[in-house]
């Protein structure tokens, strides 16, 4: 994921300089780019819990399409899922 973030920064900031992550502190040398670090690994933990969401939902349509499950069970499920 950092690999990413560097990648993603470096790109948005036209970044050239190396971009110093001490492994021992989990931080990165410049303040700035450890608030950017900070709010893409909040918005990534977002991502995978939302992605976890759609995972359960699609796996509703399947046993539903599979006959496993009515569709009134279903809706409610999903609309469990997805809340």
């Amino acid at each position: 994921m950092k690999s990413e973030f560097e990648k993603w920064y470096r790109d948005k900031y036209q970044i050239t300089k190396p971009l110093y992550f001490f492994e021992n502190t989990q931080r990165y040398e410049d303040g700035f780019t450890q608030d950017a670090w900070e709010v893409w690994q909040h918005q990534q933990t977002r991502v995978d819990e939302l992605q976890k969401r759609v995972d359960a939902a699609q796996k509703l349509f399947d046993d539903w399409d599979c006959g496993d499950m009515n569709l009134f069970d279903l809706l409610r499920v999903l609309q469990q899922a997805l809340k």
